[in-house]
Formats: structure tokens, sequence, C-alpha cells
């Protein structure tokens, strides 16, 4: 099709600055999205999917909510409160009871994250049935797995069902990387683990139901034998407990109570 004869199908206000259009499969759901970013924080956006015949229909959610598709459920990552949830959470709702009302409500909603004071939300990840949230607690890392049942519950694994292996001993004190090997037919995922001591770490997983086996790794640049990494808490003059990470001799007493060393500041 010549330029001149293409069919302007969608497009964006003046002062906006782009607009996107798409459409893909997720999990066996047809979906066809436009967006208009209006900046980097806020944007407008539209959605259908085959069981809503071709009409788009504006998402009725505030403009700075990132929303995604997980099969026939949206996830909607907040930026600020809304219906009673504070800014940071992860909320999932069926999409066609959305994509149907002109003014949402809280009851349509399931909270899959609330933020703390300590604790919020670095990235989220799907793959067929699991919902894997990689959070931040104190600046640790954790790794949280919800499992979807269907008709929108879903469950998180316990620390017995979970199969980090030895992983788990250490991974609060690492930096955490997931992504979805083919989130359409399988739950396997990619994880990249890296610490202050530890050269970086390539996993893979099958599930979180089974354990990851290590595909590469970095060379190790020192000995890292005799180094421990610990987290220790100071508190501002405002009050505020600020936490930082102290590595040290693994002799040493570091800036533990009662030790001479110096503690950091």
């Amino acid at each position: 099709t010549a330029f001149s004869d293409a069919r302007s199908v969608f497009e964006a206000e003046y002062d906006d600055m782009m607009t996107t259009g798409t459409w893909y499969r997720d999990r066996g759901v047809q979906w066809e999205t436009r967006s208009t970013m209006i900046d980097f924080y806020h944007s407008e956006q539209w959605l259908c999917h085959e069981g809503l015949g071709q009409e788009l229909i504006r998402l009725p959610v505030p403009l700075d909510v990132s929303v995604s598709t997980f099969g026939q459920q949206l996830h909607c990552t907040l930026r600020s409160d809304w219906l009673g949830f504070p800014a940071g959470s992860l909320l999932a709702c069926e999409a066609d009871a959305l994509l149907g009302t002109l003014e949402p409500t809280a009851h349509m909603f399931t909270s899959l994250f609330t933020p703390t004071k300590s604790t919020f939300l670095q990235a989220s990840v799907t793959t067929q049935h699991f919902v894997i949230l990689t959070l931040l607690d104190s600046v640790k890392s954790k790794v949280v797995f919800l499992e979807y049942l269907g008709d929108g519950e879903y469950v998180e694994l316990s620390v017995n069902e979970q199969q980090l292996g030895s992983l788990a001993d250490n991974l609060d004190l690492m930096t955490i990387a997931i992504s979805a090997v083919d989130p359409d037919h399988s739950d396997a995922f990619w994880m990249t683990v890296e610490g202050f001591t530890t050269p970086t770490i390539y996993y893979c997983c099958d599930s979180p139901r089974h354990e990851p086996r290590h595909l590469q790794s970095l060379p190790s640049l020192f000995d890292a034998s005799a180094c421990t990494v610990s987290q220790h808490f100071a508190t501002s003059l405002d009050g505020t407990s600020v936490p930082y990470f102290e590595v040290s001799s693994t002799n040493s007493a570091g800036s533990s109570a009662g030790s001479s060393n110096p503690t950091p500041t």
C-alpha cells in the first residue's frame, strides 16, 4: 500500500508525545491495544479482545496507572492512591468487568501487592500460571511467587513449596532480575543474580516449584571467601532509619556492638 493510500486508524493529539498500537495473543486471548503517551508518566489506553468484538474501549483508570494483560485478567500498577489502594500497589481484575464500566469500584480488584513503609515493588513478571514479584524490603531483595488458580484467585507459594535451593539463603543480599521464557506456554523463567561478593550468575528455572539450573556466571575477580556482607541501620537527624550494607572480613566484628571498628557514616 502506498503511503498516500494508507488509512488512518488512530492518532494522538498535537501536544501528546506519541501513540502506539499493538496486536498480540496472551495465554490464548487475542488483544488489540492503543495507547497515547501524554508524558513520561501519563497515558490514555484503549483495549479490546476477541470476546468484546472489535470495539476499542478506553480504560477507566487514572492516567498514571500502568496496565498489562494476563490472559483474561488485567494487572494495574498504581503510581498514586486510587479506590482506597495506596500508590505502589499491584492490582488484578477481570478485563471484561473493568472494560464494561465507567466507574470502577474497589471490590472489582484483587490486591497482589500492597507497599509498606519499608517495602516496595521493584518488578513483576508473569509466566503461564504465575505472577513473580521482586520486592525490596529495607533494600533487601525478596521474591514472591503468586500462582493463579483461575476465577480471579491468586495463592502465594509457601517457602516450603519454593525450590530455590541454596539460593534462598543469600537471595536477600543479591540484586535479582527475572524474565519469563515463554509465558504463553510454560512457567519457566530466567533469573540473574549478583551481589557485593558474588559475580553475576545466570539461572534457568522450569517453574517456581523446580530448583534453578546454573547456566553461566562471570569469573570472580577476587577471593571473597574471607568476606562477609551484613546489613545495618543508621538513624538520621530527623529519626529516619537508613539501611546500609557493610562488606567486611569474616573474622571482623564489623560495626556490630562491642566492636572497636569504626561505624560507617
